[in-house]
């Protein structure tokens, strides 16, 4: 049996990846989004590439946004940065 089975935070998506395919989903504009979160054009193309992390004021307003929960946006974050601190580096 897989070791990611009982440990799923081993599963390392930086939120950016989950926020790129909502944008696809809606058609919408990086832009519009960026926008709607009240954050710069620069820290959205930052979080989508996985170079900056959920802040708990952006999981704030993606939850308000997407009618979901900061919690949600907050624990994919603390996965992937668990996930990264436990690679085996090269």
């Amino acid at each position: 049996m897989s070791e990611d089975r009982h440990e799923p935070w081993r599963i390392g998506i930086h939120p950016g990846e989950i926020l790129k395919q909502e944008i696809e989903g809606r058609t919408m504009d990086t832009g519009q989004l960026a926008a709607e979160l009240a954050i710069s054009d620069e820290d959205l193309a930052g979080l989508l590439a996985g170079e900056q992390p959920v802040t708990q004021e952006i999981a704030g307003e993606l939850a308000k946004f997407f009618h979901g929960s900061p919690g949600f946006w907050l624990n994919t974050q603390e996965r992937y940065d668990r996930f990264n601190e436990e690679k085996p580096s090269k």
